[in-house]
């Protein structure tokens, strides 16, 4: 009894005798409004930033810059298995190491730790090319529409 005693002294106090009121209703009803409204004015905004923030375009970012790190590091490079695999070989280290696409990631393996680090996630498909003293990287995400490509110098192994 002593709850809903206080409820009625509470509702007494701030409403009245009135209770809640058809204007009650419609204030509380403008004010949704006007949330739902600066929610759907703001929305273009909010995407516009996040095309900006995309986590593919910092993945391949870090992608490339760790490939072309370990390359730079190697001496012989090889692509395989329809250019969709790359091996490089490290003369100092005695240890070769592969970069492998299958069911859309993209691992680098280490044969002399006997272990594997996964690079990109969600791709599909990669191609690796390599001319002259360049290799050619060529990625598509699945949810990008557009295609990464990078241009990695390859080291003098004279």
């Amino acid at each position: 009894m002593g709850c809903f005693s206080s409820k009625r002294i509470f509702a007494s106090k701030f409403l009245g005798d009135r209770g809640y009121t058809l204007l009650d209703a419609l204030l509380q009803l403008f004010i949704l409004m006007l949330c739902l409204n600066m929610i759907l004015v703001f929305s273009p905004f909010i995407a516009k930033l996040q095309s900006y923030i995309i986590p593919e375009n910092m993945l391949w970012e870090r992608f490339v810059t760790i490939l072309s790190k370990n390359i730079e590091e190697s001496t012989t490079v090889q692509v395989d298995n329809d250019a969709q695999n790359i091996v490089y070989f490290h003369q100092n280290k005695g240890e070769e190491n592969r970069i492998i696409f299958r069911d859309h990631i993209v691992y680098s393996t280490f044969e002399k730790a006997g272990g594997h680090v996964v690079l990109l996630t969600n791709v599909k498909t990669i191609n690796f090319k390599v001319e002259e003293d360049k290799l050619y990287v060529q990625i598509q995400f699945l949810r990008a529409q557009q295609n990464r490509e990078a241009t990695i110098i390859l080291p003098n192994t004279s």
